[in-house]
C-alpha cells in the first residue's frame, strides 16, 4: 500500500498523500514513507510527503500535518435546487 501510494504521489505530482489504516503500520512501512520525502510549503515550513494514520489515531484527534490552504482560491459549487427532491421520492 505504501509502495502503492508513493508511486502515485510522484506519477501525479502530488505534494501530499495520506494513507490511512486499521491497523499500525509496520517499520518498513514507515521507513518507505519517510524516503518519499519532505514537501517543502515555505521557509520554514515543512510536511512528510507520505504520512500514515492509523483510524486510531484519527478518533483520538491526531490530523494529518498539511500546509494551510487559502479557501477563497477555491470556488464554491452551485447549490443543487431542492424543490425537485420530493418528487423522485
Amino acid at each position: 500500500m505504501v509502495e502503492t501510494l508513493a508511486a502515485t504521489i510522484a506519477r501525479e505530482k502530488a505534494p501530499i498523500g495520506i494513507l490511512i489504516m486499521n491497523a499500525k503500520p509496520t517499520r518498513e512501512m514507515e521507513r518507505r514513507a519517510a524516503a518519499v520525502g519532505i514537501y517543502r510549503a515555505g521557509v520554514d515550513e515543512t510536511f512528510p510527503k507520505l504520512q500514515i494514520l492509523t483510524l486510531a489515531d484519527l478518533f483520538q484527534g491526531l490530523r494529518p500535518r498539511i500546509p494551510n490552504v487559502d479557501r477563497a482560491a477555491f470556488r464554491r459549487a452551485a447549490r443543487e435546487a431542492t424543490v425537485y427532491q420530493a418528487s423522485l421520492l
